[in-house]
C-alpha cells in the first residue's frame, strides 16, 4: 500500500504521509495514547528514546549519558563494544505501568535483545536512574562482544561499567571507573571473601548483584575470554581508579523523533510488549486495522469486506473511506472509488484530508 499511495499520489510525501499515518497507524496511535499520554521522543547520534515517565530535560540527560558510555567503551575496548542492533530505551509513563513489565518487583530495568531493534526499559521512578540505565546498555554491548559469560560475571561488569564518570581537568581528560555503586556497598559490609561456585547458583538479588560487582572488581579488566576463574575472591577495598582518555566533555546532539518514527516506535511498542496491552480497539478499529493490513499485504479482495464494514460503523471518518476507494481502485472499481472518495471529501476535518482524496480521485482519471 505504501508504495502504491506513492504512485498514486505522484510521489507527493507531504500528502502520502497524511494519508498513510493517520490511515494505517489509527489502531496503533489509540494505543500510544494512553501508553503515554504525553510523551517525549528524542533521538541522539546512536539511540532512541520514547517515555512518558520523563521530562525532557531528564531524557536529554539520559541520552547524554549512554552516548559518552559507549564512547568510553569503544575507547576502552575497542569497536567491536557496540551493540548489535540499533538501542531504543523505553521508560513507562508509571511505575504502575512499570510493574506490568518487571520480572519481579526488585528489578529496575532490563535489556530485550532483538534483531532489528534492541529494547532498554527502566522504572520512571528507578532511584539512581542514570546507573540502572548504563547497567542495561552495557547488557546491550555484552550481548555483541562477550556473549555467553557466567551470568553473575555479566551483571559485575554491567555494575562494574554503570558508574563511569568522565572527568576533564586542564585540558586533560580522564575515565573514572571503579566507584563502588552506593545501592550495593551495605550488601559488603562485614563480607570478606566472594565462594564463585556459590555466587554461580545464588537467586539474583540484591546480596547477589553486590558481590558480583565486588568480584568483577578484582577479575576486570584483566580477565580474558578462557582464562579459568579462581575459587575464591577476597572483598575490598575498592579505590577509585583513573584511565587517561582522548574524549572531552561536549554537547549531545538532540532532535525530536520525526512522526514517522515515532509511529514505528509506538507500533512496535505494540508488538513487543503485550504486558502493557490495554482495552482491545471496538469492532470497527479492529475490522479497519485487519483490512488495512490485508490491503499492505496486496490482498485488496480481501481486505475489502472488512473495510467496508468499518465504514459503515464509523461513517465519519474520512481516512477510513479514503483506505476503501484504495481497495476499490485496486480491484478496478472506479465508479465505487469515485462515489467513495466523494464520502472522504464529505467528511474531511482537514485540508489535508481533502487534498489527499483530491489525489486519489485525479489519479482515476476522467470518469
Amino acid at each position: 500500500m505504501l508504495k502504491s499511495l506513492l504512485d498514486m499520489l505522484g510521489n507527493r510525501p507531504e500528502q502520502h504521509n497524511s494519508i498513510f499515518l493517520l490511515a494505517r497507524w489509527t489502531f496503533v496511535v489509540a494505543f500510544a495514547a494512553t501508553l503515554c499520554p504525553a510523551a517525549t521522543a528524542l533521538r541522539s547520534t546512536h539511540f532512541a528514546l520514547y517515555s512518558g515517565g520523563l521530562t525532557a530535560k531528564q531524557a536529554e540527560s539520559s541520552l547524554s549519558r549512554l552516548e559518552l558510555l559507549r564512547a568510553a567503551l569503544i575507547e576502552l575496548h575497542g569497536d567491536s563494544w557496540v551493540p548489535s542492533a540499533p538501542v531504543t530505551i523505553f521508560v513507562p509513563a508509571s511505575e504502575k505501568q512499570w510493574h506490568r513489565l518487571a520480572g519481579n518487583s526488585a528489578e529496575q530495568g532490563y535489556f530485550r535483545s532483538g534483531s532489528r531493534r534492541h529494547w532498554i526499559v527502566v522504572n520512571p521512578m528507578a532511584p539512581f536512574f542514570d546507573d540502572v540505565l548504563s547497567h542495561e546498555y552495557v547488557h546491550a554491548v555484552l550481548h555483541q562482544a562477550l556473549p555467553n559469560l557466567p551470568t553473575w560475571f555479566e551483571e559485575g561488569i554491567c555494575e562494574y561499567y554503570s558508574t563511569l564518570e568522565l572527568e576533564h581537568k586542564s585540558g586533560k581528560s580522564e575515565l573514572l571507573l571503579g566507584r563502588p555503586p552506593t545501592r550495593r556497598l551495605r550488601q559488603l559490609r562485614g563480607v570478606m571473601q566472594i565462594e564463585l561456585a556459590a555466587l554461580s547458583r545464588a537467586r539474583l538479588d540484591v546480596d547477589s548483584y553486590a558481590l558480583a560487582w565486588a568480584a568483577t572488581y578484582v577479575l576486570w579488566p584483566s580477565w580474558q575470554p578462557g582464562q579459568d576463574f579462581p575459587a575464591r575472591i577476597p572483598v575490598g577495598p575498592f579505590p577509585l581508579r583513573r584511565r587517561p582518555s582522548l574524549l572531552s566533555p561536549r554537547t549531545t546532539e538532540l532532535h525530536a523523533l520525526p512522526a514517522v518514527a515515532v509511529r514505528e516506535i509506538e507500533a512496535a511498542l505494540a508488538a513487543s510488549f503485550p504486558l502493557l496491552a490495554l482495552p482491545a480497539a471496538d469492532n470497527a478499529e479492529q475490522e479497519f486495522l485487519s483490512g488495512s493490513r490485508l490491503l499492505d499485504s496486496g490482498q485488496p479482495a480481501a481486505a475489502l469486506a472488512l473495510l467496508e464494514s468499518a465504514c459503515r460503523q464509523r461513517p465519519s471518518q474520512s481516512t477510513w473511506w479514503l483506505t476503501l476507494a484504495f481497495a476499490y481502485r485496486e480491484l478496478g472499481r472506479l465508479s465505487d472509488a469515485r462515489q467513495t472518495i466523494e464520502r472522504a471529501r464529505s467528511t474531511a476535518v482537514n485540508q489535508t484530508e481533502r487534498d489527499a482524496a483530491g489525489a486519489l480521485a485525479n489519479s482515476l482519471g476522467p470518469p
